[in-house]
């Protein structure tokens, strides 16, 4: 038997409002798939575009093709090449240390916009459904195993 007889009573008015953690799951896989692709594009063409100052007076005097395994490749392209596996997986690093900082600073923001709500509340007695919305929204993405949270809100 539960502390608040959930067995009997359910805490819910109305109908369970679901959660839509499908758009969530969404939203941030586009967002790790897009910088993923903008920062390893970023990478690749700058190896392969750009050089230190004394690798341009080199080129200027040798050209960007040398004789490598007797095949003429381009250098940055080689280098590319053999670089390439560790590229993917540092970039992979740094979107999950990006996605977490931005994740991270949602609470920031969840800090801010409650005391928002509370002072507006005591300030003039207004209640601000945006705002607690907002929050809600937050809510539902920090706490994914947690549903009624709608419901708990009643608005």
């Amino acid at each position: 038997m539960g502390f608040n007889k959930t067995e009997e009573k359910d805490f819910v008015c109305g109908k369970l409002i679901p959660k839509d953690t499908k758009n969530k799951e969404k939203e941030m896989s586009k967002y790790t798939v897009e910088k993923t692709l903008q920062y390893k594009n970023y990478l690749i063409n700058d190896i392969k575009n750009e050089k230190l100052p004394l690798q341009k007076r080199l080129a200027d005097v040798l050209g960007d093709n040398m004789e490598i395994d007797g095949e003429n490749v381009n250098i940055n392209d080689y280098l590319l090449s053999n670089l390439e596996e560790d590229i993917k997986q540092k970039i992979d690093d740094l979107v999950d240390i990006l996605v977490q900082s931005k994740y991270g600073s949602i609470t920031f923001y969840y800090d801010n916009l409650f005391k928002q709500i509370i002072n507006d509340y005591k300030k003039d007695g207004t209640i601000r459904k945006d705002k607690i919305k907002l929050c809600i929204e937050i809510m539902n993405n920090y706490y994914d195993g947690v549903i009624g949270i709608d419901n708990f809100f009643n608005i």
